[in-house]
């Protein structure tokens, strides 16, 4: 049985995680309305469960919860998808150049 509602959208934007009052550096590598897959430059204690705000210029500002960790990989439900979704309509309106999901 599939688990996702949403389609899945190939990228890679740079990205702050905030968490525990620290940032870590991440790279997105995938998006859904629902959620977002990161792959993470920094050891970053994060655990399933464990809520954190995520910023990229794409999205703007995301709050989401961990869902799973895979060594350096991590899933993440968004917590605010109406927020999230349209950060990311208007950066996708933007010029091709500055466009990474083109």
């Amino acid at each position: 049985m599939e688990r996702r509602s949403f389609p899945r959208h190939a990228c890679s934007l740079g990205s702050l995680i905030l968490t525990y009052g620290c940032h870590f550096s991440a790279r997105i590598s995938d998006w859904s309305e629902a959620g977002i897959r990161l792959t993470l430059y920094d050891c970053l204690p994060l655990r399933s469960l464990d809520h954190c705000i995520i910023y990229c210029d794409g999205f703007n500002v995301v709050h989401a919860k961990v869902i799973w960790t895979k060594g350096r990989e991590l899933g993440a439900r968004i917590c605010n998808p109406k927020t999230a979704a349209l950060g990311a309509a208007l950066y996708l309106l933007q010029e091709p150049a500055a466009n990474p999901f083109t």
